[in-house]
């Protein structure tokens, strides 16, 4: 779902120095991950389903894609690194937001620190180990 979403993301940017290096980064993520994804998979659905149902009788409103992406977080009991805090805000796995301190442009492009994904790389596992990962 990420890969899905990123790559929609990155196909609506203007083409241009931004894209190409957003592009680059990204590649760059992919490579260091191993490529390795979650899946949304039978462990993940039931997860999902019973996020969604939680939140229609609640009445809250929330995109599906976010909600396949939080039951893949909880069938591997991970974190959400997200910008979007907001829309993960009634699950228990930690959410992080690696992003504010930021500016867009800054995290954009790349500097001799790494690039963002370089200092989005490095702030993650920082803020993770501040928070606790539970489920309810």
């Amino acid at each position: 779902m990420t890969v899905i979403k990123i790559h929609l993301g990155l196909e609506v940017v203007a083409t241009g120095k931004k894209k190409l290096v957003l592009s680059e980064e990204f590649d760059r993520l992919l490579s260091k991950s191993d490529h390795r994804m979650a899946a949304f998979d039978e462990e993940a659905g039931p997860q999902a389903a019973n996020l969604a149902a939680a939140r229609q009788t609640k009445e809250r409103v929330v995109d599906l894609r976010d909600t396949m992406i939080a039951g893949i977080v909880w069938a591997h009991h991970a974190s959400i690194a997200t910008r979007y805090v907001a829309r993960f805000s009634d699950i228990s796995p930690a959410v992080v937001n690696p992003w504010p301190a930021w500016s867009h442009a800054s995290s954009c492009y790349p500097d001799n620190n790494g690039g963002a994904v370089g200092r989005i790389l490095s702030a993650i596992p920082e803020k993770i180990q501040k928070s606790s990962v539970t489920r309810s």
